[in-house]
């Protein structure tokens, strides 16, 4: 028992097998001793594989007594030496394909990779959604470019028509016509009396990087936004977000006449950063535009020099830079001009004097030079000047003693 190839499963450590003694004859032999002779030699003595030089070998002998009676007769009392090696217990370690903690960590990581994966493109997409970014067409057959069906019912053409630039990728003009003819959920058509006015719009978010606005930003999730506003009182209020599917007139900042034309354009202090796109100079019914107290750059377009209904310009507390342009002058409705505090250089135009209707001019906190031109003291309407924080030179003019 317990044996290699007997049924006895692996030898532990420290057993030793009982002593054995086998029959090598029978009573059989009696009647024929070659029988006995082939029982002898078949007889199963010493276990098969075990051959080492130390191994006991057995022995067995058959006495027959006087009667012709085999006899078995023991051997050895000592037991019997086996050579094999004693082997200890062990497990067998299954296949990784098997393995349950190898296959849970597989999968664990596996679906960690999928969610990241899926996350990053959510993330992308949804900012080249904010920037107007469009994808690359490919460059070889059979693909074609992307388009889509607005892509091709005018609405491209009749913007490129007053908005050249509008076809440069990268720009924000081609960012605000994107954005016009594949996001805008208002969906409008080429003939649409609003569609330039709703481009300008959305130009003027592109240019000044809209989406780092502090208020009411486009969220394409989200029609309305609320803000606080400080007065007199506080009080909260609700508008309908810039760019959203509302129209136009109803958007944070935004104020219309009775025939939803443009008549106001007030985002101060609402972190816009960029430049003023000159496509503002055809909003023709603009009579009142602050964006005072932010970071904006370049120069004054001289397409303002169109809006013949301005009455109101803020744009003091930005970066902007460059002279003050001839075209300011053609605005004979114009009666507060402020540009404070920006870079502003050279001098103070004597053509100020034919603002008959100014009654504010904020000209301090730039870089202007020269004298005080005398014929500001011909504007019979103007209350307040300053001037100071420049590099003025002269004297007072004493024309300004009529005032």
């Amino acid at each position: 028992r317990g044996g290699p190839g007997r049924g006895g499963g692996r030898k532990k450590p420290g057993y030793a097998p009982a002593p054995r003694t086998h029959v090598v004859a029978s009573a059989s032999a009696h009647r024929d001793p070659s029988l006995m002779k082939k029982q002898n030699e078949g007889a199963p003595l010493i276990q098969q594989g075990h051959h080492d030089e130390g191994a006991l070998k057995a022995k067995q002998e058959a006495e027959i007594n006087a009667e012709g009676l085999a006899v078995a007769v023991a051997v050895s009392d000592e037991p019997p030496i086996y050579d094999y090696a004693v082997a200890e217990e062990w497990e067998e370690t299954p296949p990784l394909y098997k393995n349950k903690q190898f296959l849970s960590c597989a999968t664990g990581c596996f679906l960690i990779v999928i969610v990241i994966t899926v996350m990053s493109g959510i993330y992308g997409t949804k900012k080249a959604v904010e920037m107007g970014i469009e994808t690359d067409a490919p460059t070889g057959p059979p693909t074609a470019p992307p388009t889509s069906l607005r892509d091709t019912i005018g609405i491209k053409e009749k913007v490129m028509a007053i908005s050249p630039n509008a076809g440069v990728r990268g720009t924000s003009r081609h960012q605000a016509m994107h954005w016009l003819i594949n996001y805008d959920l208002k969906t409008l058509e080429p003939d649409d009396p609003d569609l330039f006015q709703r481009y300008t719009l959305a130009l003027l978010y592109f240019s000044t990087n809209g989406y780092d606005w502090k208020e009411c930003a486009w969220d394409p999730h989200e029609e309305e936004c609320s803000y606080t506003e400080i007065g007199v009182m506080k009080r909260q209020i609700t508008e309908a977000r810039y760019l959203s599917s509302k129209h136009e007139c109803d958007w944070y900042g935004i104020v219309c006449n009775k025939q939803n034309m443009v008549r106001e354009i007030l985002h101060q202090g609402n972190n816009l950063r960029g430049t003023l796109p000159s496509e503002l100079g055809q909003l023709p019914y603009l009579r009142r535009f602050w964006v005072n107290g932010n970071a904006i750059t370049g120069t004054i377009p001289t397409e303002f020099g169109t809006i013949f209904h301005m009455a109101d310009l803020q744009l003091h507390g930005n970066q902007m830079t460059g002279t003050i342009p001839d075209e300011i002058f053609d605005l004979a409705s114009l009666q507060r001009l402020s540009l404070g505090i920006n870079r502003f250089t050279g001098t103070i135009p004597s053509r100020f004097g034919e603002l008959l209707d100014l009654k504010g001019l904020f000209l301090f906190g730039n870089k202007l030079t020269g004298t005080l031109p005398s014929e500001i003291g011909d504007l019979r309407h103007l209350a307040f000047v300053w001037v100071h924080n420049n590099t003025l030179s002269g004297p007072i003019p004493s024309s300004l003693g009529r005032l």
